[in-house]
């Protein structure tokens, strides 16, 4: 995507020479990979209705629905693609490379792909190794991208072109930080259970919930950065080249 870019050298506030990219080609990477990751589960929830229930089931369980499987890796994919491609245009527009941002971005991205690869077991099943697999995973990618979220938020605030995200990035973090959170803590009745079956979890399951919730906040936090690149690429194209 390297011929989709253009440079300009800029200074900053202080006088320093920064180089801005205009990487038009990640930001629509991004935007076209997650309506891919979207679309796949609207389908999958409608076709869900009345087999699972959202508030006991996670996503997870769509894997045992007709084409479910092939459906959550293509949804899982396009929004590890997307995120990746997001990332490329935030390094490039202002905000430093390097650092824990991108190792979380990283670990997001690589949980999903490890999730859509190791399917999850049936609920009230004893776990397998590819259900653990997918448990850690998941585990893994929940607490990354909220922690990423609210690193860049600092960066931002640094940031002429990214300034006016911040404070929604930082908030959108946290609420996903919280709900992931919540998430961790449904699986409680779970690991107690001891696989004795749904009889022992009837009632007391709300992972399903609390998962649609976090997911619900995650892509509120992914349409933030991705309003937030939008608009930090129009300010790169109205500055004027150092000579």
């Amino acid at each position: 995507m390297r011929g989709a870019e253009s440079v300009d050298t800029v200074r900053d506030e202080g006088g320093r020479v920064v180089t801005l990219s205009r990487p038009s080609g990640p930001f629509v990477v991004a935007v076209v990979g997650f309506l891919f990751s979207a679309l796949p589960m609207i389908y999958l929830h409608l076709a869900s209705i009345g087999r699972l229930s959202p508030v006991s089931h996670t996503i997870s369980d769509y894997i045992f629905l007709t084409h479910g499987g092939e459906l959550l890796a293509l949804s899982a994919v396009s929004l590890a693609v997307g995120s990746a491609a997001l990332l490329r245009v935030i390094l490039a527009v202002g905000v430093p490379r390097g650092g824990p941002v991108q190792v979380l971005f990283s670990v997001w991205c690589l949980g999903l792909l490890l999730a859509a690869v190791f399917p999850t077991d049936p609920l009230g099943s004893e776990t397998s190794l590819p259900g653990a697999v997918h448990r850690y995973a998941g585990l893994a990618m929940f607490v990354s991208l909220p922690l990423a979220g609210f690193l860049l938020s600092v960066r931002f605030r640094e940031s002429l072109a990214w300034s006016g995200a911040a404070i929604v990035v930082r908030r959108l973090s946290m609420v996903s930080a919280a709900v992931s959170v919540l998430f961790l803590l449904s699986h409680v009745p779970i690991v107690f259970s001891n696989g004795k079956g749904d009889e022992v979890l009837s009632g007391f399951l709300v992972q399903g919930l609390a998962e649609r919730l976090l997911f619900g906040s995650i892509f509120a936090l992914l349409g933030a950065l991705l309003l937030g690149a939008r608009t930090a690429l129009r300010r790169v194209e109205e500055v004027v080249p150092c000579p």
